[in-house]
C-alpha cells in the first residue's frame, strides 16, 4: 500500500501518510486518486471524523509528528547508553532519508541543522516529567524503579520543564564544542567549518526562512560539505577517482570552486552577480572577497535566499548531469 510519492507510517491501528505537493488541493487530489481506490478495493472505509490533516508548508514535521511516536513509552524504561546509541542511530538514519542527505553527513551537523537534541535528552526530559506527574497523583511507589541519569547542572526533581530543556540544550552544545576543541586540526574539519557558518541559536524555536524541500537540502549540502562535489566524495564514491572538477577539469571540485570559479557556471554567475549588485541585496564585498562562509551564513535572510538559491540549484543540477555522463563513459 505505497503508491508513488506517498510514504506510509503505521503505528498499531493508526496510519500516517506523508505526502509532498505544491498545494493542499493537489495533495487531496493525489490522496483520492492513489489511496482511496486501494481502500475501497479491500472493502475498507475512512473515518473522516477521526482523520486529521497536518499541513507542513514551511518546515518538516518530523519532530512534531513522527518522533513522539518513536519515543512513545520509552520514558518508563531504564535504558543503558548502548540503548540510547541504538535509538539515536535509528532516528538519525530516518532523518537523513527524510531530508534526502548523504549517509556520510556527520551526526553533529545533522542535529545542529535540524535543531534536534540527542534522543537520550528527549527521553530523560519526558521521564522526569512523567515521574513528577506520578508524585502529584501520590503514586510515588510506581516511580521508585525509574532512574534518571546524573547530568551536571540539572536537578531533575526541582527544576521546571523549560529550565530542564534549556540546560539539556546547553549540555548538547557544550559536548559538540568540546569535541571540536579536543580534536586535531585535520579531524572534524567539516564540523569545524560548518560551525563557523551556522551559529547555533539560543533556542530551537528560532524562525527559519521558507525553504522548499529541494532548496533546503541543496543549501544544507553546501553548508555541511556533504554533497556531490568530487573534493568530498572521491574517496568512497564509485566511478570518482579524483578531486578535480568534472566540468572544467582544471581545479579541485570543492564548494569555493563551485560557487566562485568554475567556468561551466560563468554565465549563471555573471547574471547572479549583476542582480545582487543592481538591487543591492547584500554587501557586494562578499562577492569581491569570495567569502563563502559569510555568503552561506546570511542565506537565512529571505531577500538574499531567493536569487542566490536559484543560482545554486541551477549549478548543482548541471554538475550532477556532467558527473553522471563522465561516470557512464568510464563504465
Amino acid at each position: 500500500m505505497q503508491p508513488h510519492a506517498i510514504h506510509t507510517q503505521m503505528y498499531a491501528d493508526d496510519l500516517i501518510l506523508i505526502m509532498e505537493g505544491i498545494s493542499e488541493n493537489k495533495i487531496d487530489e493525489q490522496l483520492k486518486s492513489s489511496i482511496y481506490p486501494i481502500i475501497e478495493k479491500y472493502g475498507l472505509t475512512v473515518n473522516d471524523t477521526k482523520t486529521e490533516k497536518v499541513t507542513a508548508l514551511k518546515k518538516i514535521k518530523y519532530l512534531a509528528v513522527i518522533l513522539p511516536q518513536v519515543l512513545y513509552g520509552l520514558d518508563i524504561f531504564n535504558l543503558t547508553q548502548t540503548d540510547y546509541n541504538e535509538i539515536d542511530t535509528w532516528v538519525n538514519k530516518r532523518l537523513k532519508k527524510i531530508i534526502k542527505i548523504q549517509r556520510v553527513t556527520p551526526t553533529d551537523i545533522l542535529k545542529w541543522e535540524t535543531r534536534t537534541e540527542p534522543t537520550s535528552h528527549m527521553i530523560l526530559s519526558r521521564k522526569a516529567n512523567f515521574i513528577k506527574k506520578l508524585k502529584l497523583l501520590e503514586l510515588d511507589h510506581l516511580a521508585e524503579d525509574l532512574q534518571l541519569e546524573v547530568i551536571e547542572g540539572i536537578d531533575w526533581e526541582n527544576m521546571g520543564k523549560k529550565e530542564i530543556k534549556k540546560k539539556l540544550h546547553q549540555t548538547h552544545i557544550k559536548s559538540i564544542q568540546d569535541k571540536v576543541d579536543s580534536s586535531k586540526e585535520e579531524e572534524n574539519w567539516k564540523l569545524k567549518r560548518y560551525l563557523k557558518i551556522s551559529q547555533f541559536p539560543e533556542n530551537f524555536s528560532e524562525k527559519q526562512p521558507y525553504l522548499n524541500w529541494r532548496s533546503s537540502t541543496t543549501l544544507f549540502k553546501l553548508k555541511s560539505f556533504c554533497n556531490g562535489l568530487n573534493r568530498y566524495t572521491y574517496k568512497w564514491e564509485k566511478g570518482v577517482d579524483s578531486k578535480i572538477c568534472p566540468c572544467c577539469k582544471k581545479k579541485v571540485d570543492d564548494v569555493d570552486h563551485f560557487i566562485w570559479e568554475c567556468k561551466k557556471y560563468e554565465r549563471a554567475r555573471r547574471d547572479w552577480k549583476k542582480q545582487i549588485k543592481e538591487n543591492k541585496i547584500f554587501d557586494y564585498n562578499i562577492i569581491i572577497k569570495k567569502d563563502t562562509d559569510t555568503l552561506l551564513r546570511i542565506m537565512n535572510q529571505k531577500e538574499i535566499y531567493d536569487p542566490t538559491i536559484d543560482y545554486f540549484l541551477t549549478n548543482m543540477t548541471q554538475h550532477a548531469i556532467k558527473k553522471k555522463e563522465l561516470k557512464a563513459n568510464k563504465t
